[in-house]
């Protein structure tokens, strides 16, 4: 409706001006695109007619009225436009290419073809013939005899790469992509500034062997051209061939200048595909070649983070060996300066904290880092030393930590996680009145996060009215974060035993069988998470209890039949959590569907 408006008033505006006698070809031009627009072909083709006239050697006027003429399919007036023309100058190019386009739209495409052929013959080294000639072939879709037209070019001038993205790109239009790739190999191989202009029309291309043996080909024919390689190494990783993609990556880490980067930079990725294994190999690769020691602390840094994924993965007595490994490359990063020094310890750190759960022995590599507040991992470090005086019992060390330094955070999110592990602290000394005061404090900060929900969580237990049972519970709760089980245990059955309070009896019941799953006590804990859903029917844990149970069986005992069964009991009970996607999801990949 608007488009008609604009119409209308353009039309008044036209009949105004010429009773005005002042009409201009700007305004006829204006009114017949937008007659082409509203597809009033026979309006537009009246005033571009005029125009044309008036102007023969204006070519916005002449394609106008051609559009405007093809679309009625009158083609005649253009034949005798082209012949006038051509009649005063023969050897226009652009009304010879014309002509053969005319003979062509009226199915005298041999006479077309015979016209393009002449035009071409007669001015055999012009670029623009062949660009002329070409793209109107293409335009009456002859991609074919496009082509030929532009491959003759190359002949006729001796330029081998002349005109080869306009090759590529109608190959690529015909889905004829090995044809596609050697063209845009022969566009990029004489200059490597040119891979970033097509670099994403060529990853557009499905990976194939013959695309692959193509580009093999013009890596031999090259000696080896980076762009190529880089190309080829594109292709392979998108197929996730990772194993062929790193022989690649030795080829061109060869040709660099830094050694070592670009497979450090290979092995991120990998490392971010979870090829841990490969990531290894293309680090120690890298440890081979390297130079700059800043390069080499950052692989000794991937290395060793690799080796403690491998770590988990292995079996306990291989496993230990790759953690010792692992250790062994931190040790040498604490060599390279502090920011690495840094960096090595916060690893190090972690390691005797979670893998080996030696308090002391993390401490001692993460104080050296929280004597400089700029280093990089400050905060984090500050949390896991809060955690080693808990698990050591020197609670108030770690209060007196986190006081001091909360205030000192700037950002919101991260202020919110160490304001929530403060109130877990005060919990676990049993200091409810200070925990509320830090509970609150978390959440009207109004963060939407996982803290928030961590803290709302938090507070439906600690707002409980027994508050006798609330201090076992704190106790036990304390107890199971500093690993001593048997006395946590103890204190969870008390509290499911004589307390009042469902949220805090499902709480214990939920902690106890974490407790036997940590100790890989798995069906014991399947007996904990089923007596929490026959004793207590109406928890909130239930759902997360039956999938529980059900993952054990697939992912622990590796028994699928019986995981199948607890998944659909899931979906027979709980036909109305969240977790039903998940549920169905494992089930159709266990069954093979």
């Amino acid at each position: 409706m608007r488009f008609k408006n604009i119409l209308l008033l353009l039309l008044l505006a036209f009949i105004f001006t010429e009773v005005n006698g002042q009409v201009s070809e700007k305004q006829k031009l204006v009114l017949a695109r937008n007659y082409v627009r509203s597809k009033r072909f026979a309006d537009a083709a009246k005033i571009y007619t005029d125009l044309q006239k008036n102007n023969p050697k204006n070519r916005i006027y002449y394609n106008g009225l051609k559009e405007s003429l093809v679309a009625l399919n009158d083609i005649e007036p253009l034949l005798e436009i082209v012949n006038s023309e051509l009649a005063k100058n023969p050897n226009d190019i652009f009304y010879n290419a014309e002509l053969g386009d005319i003979f062509f739209k009226m199915e005298r495409k041999d006479d077309a073809q015979k016209v393009w052929k002449n035009l071409i013959l007669k001015q055999p080294k012009s670029q623009a013939i062949y660009r002329t000639v070409s793209n109107l072939q293409f335009g009456n879709r002859l991609y074919d005899e496009g082509i030929e037209t532009l491959k003759f070019a190359r002949e006729q001038i001796g330029v081998p790469d002349l005109f080869a993205l306009n090759i590529a790109s109608i190959y690529f239009t015909k889905l004829a992509y090995p044809d596609a790739i050697e063209e845009y190999i022969l566009y990029i191989s004489n200059s490597q500034n040119r891979f970033a202009s097509v670099a994403n029309q060529l990853l557009k291309i499905p990976s194939s062997e013959q695309v692959l043996k193509k580009i093999d080909e013009g890596i031999k024919k090259t000696g080896e051209n980076k762009v190529l390689l880089e190309i080829k190494s594109a292709f392979l990783f998108k197929e996730k061939r990772y194993a062929e993609v790193l022989e690649v990556y030795k080829i061109l880490d060869s040709k660099s200048e830094e050694k070592g980067r670009l497979l450090l930079n290979f092995a991120s990725d990998l490392f971010a595909e979870s090829e841990f294994e490969l990531t290894q190999n293309a680090l120690q690769f890298a440890l081979k070649t390297v130079k700059n020691q800043n390069t080499k602390a950052e692989i000794l840094i991937l290395l060793a983070q690799t080796k403690e994924k491998l770590g988990i993965y292995e079996n306990e007595k291989e496993g230990e060996k790759i953690i010792t490994g692992a250790i062994s490359d931190y040790e040498e990063i604490t060599k390279f300066g502090n920011s690495w020094k840094d960096e090595a310890n916060f690893r190090l750190g972690n390691i005797y904290l979670n893998k080996y759960n030696q308090s002391e022995k993390a401490l001692s590599y993460f104080l050296p880092i929280l004597r400089n507040r700029r280093a990089k991992n400050f905060w984090d470090v500050l949390a896991l030393t809060c955690e080693c005086y808990i698990l050591q019992g020197d609670l108030d060390r770690a209060r007196q930590l986190y006081k001091s330094n909360i205030p000192l955070m700037p950002d919101k999110n991260r202020k919110q996680k160490l304001i929530f592990k403060l109130t877990e602290l005060e919990f676990f000394a049993s200091n409810i009145d200070s925990a509320r005061v830090f509970l609150n404090q978390g959440i009207t900060m109004g963060l939407q996060n996982d803290y928030t929900n961590e803290l709302i969580s938090l507070g439906f237990v600690i707002n409980v009215e027994d508050t006798k049972s609330l201090s076992i519970f704190a106790s036990a709760s304390l107890q199971k974060f500093q690993k001593s089980y048997e006395k946590a245990e103890e204190n969870f059955e008390k509290v499911i035993q004589s307390s009042k309070e469902e949220k805090l009896k499902e709480e214990s019941f939920w902690q106890l069988g974490q407790m036997a799953f940590e100790q890989e006590n798995y069906l014991e804990a399947i007996k904990i998470y089923s007596d929490l859903q026959t004793k207590l029917p109406e928890s909130g844990f239930g759902p997360q209890s039956q999938f529980e149970i059900a993952k054990i069986y697939e992912e622990n005992l590796n028994d699928k039949i019986t995981a199948i069964k607890e998944y659909e009991n899931f979906l027979i009970n709980y036909s109305d959590s969240v977790l039903v996607f998940e549920v169905r999801k494992r089930i159709r990949a266990l069954a093979g569907v």
